[in-house]
């Protein structure tokens, strides 16, 4: 009986350690975080401004929109190569590509609008 006991416990035991090998491996699989900061030319902050987060190769949105001072976040982003398009009334949109967001990554984008027609 005493065997068995053994036996269970260490059974137990490799099962416990084998699991322990898999946790880093899914720790590093993690998302991304865009902030930043919508202006206007005399860098007075935007406020409700709209944004758009869209992948380049997996055509996935995101929106959101700036705060009263102009700040927006937007948490949890998949790794991967974006496009993000700023509107606000009474500014011209800006768009911007390219933006290439990596696993663990926290990047700042700060958007300067320019007074026009809304495009």
């Amino acid at each position: 009986m005493n065997c068995n006991i053994r036996s269970s416990i260490l059974i137990c035991a490799a099962f416990i350690a084998i699991q322990s090998l898999f946790v880093p491996a899914y720790a590093q699989v993690g998302t991304a975080t865009l902030a930043g900061t919508i202006t206007d030319p005399s860098n007075a902050s935007i406020p409700n401004a709209g944004i758009i987060l869209e992948g380049i190769e997996t055509k996935s949105h995101r929106a959101t929109t700036s705060n009263a001072a102009g700040l927006y976040v937007i948490p949890a982003i998949a790794p991967g190569v974006y496009q993000l398009v700023v509107t606000a009334p009474g500014f011209s949109g800006k768009s911007l590509t390219g933006i290439s967001l990596l696993s663990g990554q926290s990047s700042t984008l700060n958007v300067a609008l320019t007074v026009g027609k809304q495009s």
